[in-house]
């Protein structure tokens, strides 16, 4: 990550690699119309960001997994804020991801997306601020099971602090896509995207849920899916270096082209349960230690044949150390 600022902006640029060897365990409510709070001047950290539908760092839509199939996923993108006034700000932001399953006996979809927004903010008061946001992204899948799907959004969001301790942010607009089908060639479609964030903070805990729907690359699932997701975070301090952060989670996704070929997974619909338990003990400035135990329920309309299973279960136990070393400055 690197960052440059200058007195009424800044610039920056992000990537995420990851190569997991036996298939996605994360909480998986990430991915689709990817946003960093866009004209909002801030940036989007899980359940308290803002911008777009689905906007959250690195997003690559990744709704749990089947079986053993090694990936890689990476994420670039890189977004300019520029201050109008002390009130208004604009911000423009770019980027590319794509997902690669190999030995892949699972029949996973590959895909890679491209994606661009420009959005405005203005601050009516102490409490109130709302955002006009533009953004397409460009979903692109092999040719033998799936075609291209362009998405164009807009999206309106106004954000109001109830009180010092609770948050609202609401979003809502249209969104258009062109889904090049191989079998039933261009279909253009209307669907309403929207988000709706809520977050409270008591005086040791802070909760925080949120609802969205938006277009993501279907999970290796589907060539594209559209997903409804609700999340509820939970994070509250033990003693003064230690913390719990408890993550619940639900998504449906729909399968937004016909299955051809031999890849993805037969169906329309699946449906991703999650829940996610970390404890964290903060050794220094730079390190902590933590234990996760994580959850993830996955469930299809169909099993593709008589004998197969329409659901999988995977539980999870980890422990690890993590290293967050100070930024430094390149002049």
């Amino acid at each position: 990550m690197g960052v440059t600022r200058w007195r009424t902006g800044r610039f920056t640029l992000r990537d995420s690699f990851s190569y997991l060897p036996e298939g996605s365990f994360s909480v998986g409510a990430f991915g689709g119309n990817p946003g960093l709070g866009i004209a909002t001047s801030g940036g989007a950290s899980g359940l308290a960001g803002g911008g777009l539908p689905g906007s959250h760092f690195f997003g690559n839509g990744q709704f749990g997994s089947v079986g053993l199939t090694p990936r890689i996923n990476n994420n670039v993108l890189v977004d300019v804020v520029q201050s109008l006034t002390p009130r208004s700000a604009v911000t423009f932001a770019a980027g590319f991801g794509n997902a690669h399953f190999f030995d892949n006996t699972d029949q996973l979809i590959n895909s890679d997306k491209v994606l661009a927004e420009a959005g405005y903010s203005y601050m009516l008061g102490r409490r109130d601020q709302i955002a006009a946001v533009y953004g397409f992204s460009q979903f692109r899948f092999p040719q033998d099971v799936g075609g291209q799907i362009d998405a164009q959004i807009v999206n309106f969001r106004w954000s109001h602090t109830i009180s010092g301790r609770m948050v609202l942010i609401a979003g809502i607009g249209p969104q258009h896509l062109v889904i090049e089908d191989p079998i039933l060639g261009n279909v253009s479609r209307w669907s309403a995207n929207g988000r709706a964030v809520l977050r409270y903070r008591f005086p040791r805990t802070s909760i925080a849920a949120s609802y969205e729907k938006f277009t993501t690359a279907g999970s290796g699932f589907f060539a594209g899916a559209d997903t409804q997701a609700v999340r509820l975070g939970v994070t509250r301090p033990l003693a003064r270096t230690l913390e719990i952060y408890l993550d619940f989670g639900y998504a449906h996704n729909a399968r937004l082209q016909s299955s051809t070929g031999t890849g993805g997974i037969p169906g329309n619909t699946f449906n991703h349960e999650f829940a996610r338990a970390l404890l964290r003990k903060h050794l220094g400035r730079e390190l902590s230690a933590f234990v996760a135990y994580r959850f993830n329920d996955l469930t299809f309309d169909s099993a593709g044949c008589d004998t197969c299973s329409r659901s999988s279960q995977r539980h999870m136990a980890s422990i690890g150390v993590e290293w967050h070393p100070r930024p430094s400055r390149l002049d």
